[in-house]
């Protein structure tokens, strides 16, 4: 994560944690059913992520 500018993921805790602490800007893209969707809602909700619903616009991001 360090060579890097911006984080595109599913909201697994570990990886979204770690983008945070790091200060990445963090784009979650398609979290699985369960512990992920919840994770996506509070990132989402607490503005500390940008979900991602169409694949197709992510590289106007």
């Amino acid at each position: 994560m360090e060579a890097t500018d911006i984080l595109i993921t599913k909201s697994g805790g570990l990886t979204c944690f770690e983008a945070l602490t790091k200060g990445l800007p963090l784009f979650i893209y398609q979290p699985i059913p369960g512990h992920e969707e919840s994770n996506c809602d509070y990132l989402v909700n607490e503005g500390l992520a940008i979900k991602i619903d169409d694949s197709t616009n992510i590289d106007h991001l």
